[in-house]
């Protein structure tokens, strides 16, 4: 888990919106270690080794499903 602190102050490379920490999920890739994202503009980031990737071209687009997956992982609703 990111510091509380860090957390509080990264926001999605696209929308500026703020992003939340989501864990990684038995479904998520081999390696994964959690996500950040903005449900706003639909896209989550990966956490690698700790850092996360914030680089605009690497987030991903969530569908319907994964968007509702995302929310219920981290406890929240939109």
């Amino acid at each position: 888990m990111l510091a509380r602190a860090l957390l509080d102050r990264l926001v999605c490379p696209r929308t500026k919106q703020p992003l939340v920490f989501v864990p990684a999920g038995a479904d998520d890739p081999a390696g994964a270690e959690g996500w950040l994202f903005a449900a706003g503009a639909r896209v989550r980031y990966r956490i690698s080794q700790g850092v996360p990737v914030l680089l605009a071209d690497d987030g991903e687009a969530l569908s319907d499903a994964a968007l509702s997956a995302m929310l219920t992982r981290a406890g929240s609703r939109p």
